[in-house]
C-alpha cells in the first residue's frame, strides 16, 4: 500500500520545484548572457552551454529522486540517537539546526562589525538572520519528514 505524502512533503517539494526553478533560471542567464567575437560563435556557445546544462541539471534531479526514495526506503537507524531526535517536534529541531548552523556564523558577523565600530543590526545583519532561520526550517522539516518515514518502516506491519 502506497503511503500518502505528508504536509511537510508537499512543503519540501515546492522547495525543491523553486530550487529547480532557480537553477534552470540560472543555466538559461549563464547561456545566454555568453559573448563570444562573432555572431555564429556566439549562438554556437549559447547553444553548447544549454546542451552542457540538460544532462548536469536531468543528474542532479535524477540523483535528488534517487536519494530521497533510497532513504525513505530504509528503517529508522538502531541507535538511541536517532530513536531521540525522531521524537523531537519540528520547532525543537528548528533550533537545534539553528543553533548549530546559523547562530555561529551571525554571531561572528556581529562581534566583527561591533569591534569595527560600525552600527550592530545592518540590513546584512537582519537577511543573514532571516535566511538562517528559514534554512534552519528546512533542513528540520526535511528530517523530520525523513525520520516519520524510516519510522514508519521500522514498526512491523499491522495484521
Amino acid at each position: 500500500m502506497k503511503r500518502q505524502p505528508t504536509l511537510s512533503e508537499h512543503v519540501l517539494l515546492a522547495v525543491a520545484i523553486a530550487a529547480f526553478v532557480a537553477w534552470c533560471l540560472l543555466v538559461l542567464v549563464v547561456a545566454l548572457g555568453y559573448i563570444g567575437s562573432s555572431a555564429a560563435s556566439i549562438w554556437l556557445g549559447r547553444v553548447g552551454l544549454l546542451a552542457g546544462g540538460v544532462p548536469i541539471t536531468s543528474g542532479l534531479v535524477y540523483a535528488g529522486v534517487r536519494t530521497w526514495r533510497r532513504a525513505i526506503a530504509r528503517p529508522l537507524p538502531a541507535g538511541r540517537g536517532s530513536r531521540w531526535l525522531a521524537s523531537q517536534p519540528g520547532w525543537r529541531l528548528a533550533i537545534g539546526c539553528w543553533v548549530l548552523y546559523g547562530a555561529p556564523e551571525l554571531g561572528t558577523r556581529l562581534w566583527i562589525s561591533a569591534s569595527a565600530h560600525r552600527a550592530v543590526a545592518t540590513t546584512p545583519h537582519i537577511a543573514g538572520l532571516v535566511s538562517s532561520v528559514i534554512g534552519a526550517c528546512l533542513v528540520a522539516l526535511l528530517c523530520r519528514a525523513l525520520w516519520q518515514r524510516q519510522a514508519a518502516n521500522s514498526q512491523p506491519p499491522a495484521a
